[in-house]
């Protein structure tokens, strides 16, 4: 668990973070709208595709970004809009799998509950963020590497949200 006093702060903590991001891994990012999931996904994969001027957007409407820089491949993927299983075939969720899974790229997952019955089988990265209450721009993450199996995901999420109202 980790406490950060404003958005610059958790930029710092993601771009430090991909740094030791193994290849071939997935990262679900957890948490309510606005609370910071696109901001750690750009400095993140600004800092692990290792192009600090990285056009990182949110790919909430596009659903699905890649980026490539040399070897390295990333797929940035946000399931906010998504509900079944042909909108995963039409932006080849299936490919981005194989591309992790055999390959060596990585993913990074927004949203990630929208579709928790066609989530990977190997384990992953999940973050969690939210705001903490009356305290403006701070916020709390939580993360650790759960199998991705996705009622684990969902007691990863469930268990954060009930530690900081405990």
């Amino acid at each position: 668990e980790l406490f950060f006093d404003d958005e610059q702060a958790l930029s710092k903590w993601a771009s430090s973070f991909a740094g030791s991001f193994a290849s071939g891994s997935f990262l679900l990012l957890l948490g309510e709208m606005g609370v910071g999931k696109t901001t750690f996904t750009r400095n993140f994969l600004r800092a692990y595709m290792q192009n600090e001027n990285l056009r990182v957007t949110s790919p909430t409407y596009a659903v699905a970004q890649e980026y490539r820089n040399g070897k390295k491949r990333a797929h940035h993927l946000d399931f906010y809009r998504l509900a079944a299983a042909d909108e995963l075939a039409a932006i080849g969720f299936e490919e981005v799998v194989a591309d992790v899974s055999n390959d060596g790229a990585i993913a990074v997952i927004e949203w990630p509950l929208c579709v928790n019955w066609a989530l990977p089988s190997s384990p992953c990265y999940c973050v969690y963020l939210e705001y903490l209450p009356d305290q403006l721009e701070r916020r709390r993450m939580c993360w650790g590497r759960v199998p991705s199996d996705w009622h684990a995901i969902e007691r990863f999420y469930s268990d954060n949200q009930k530690n900081l109202l405990s």
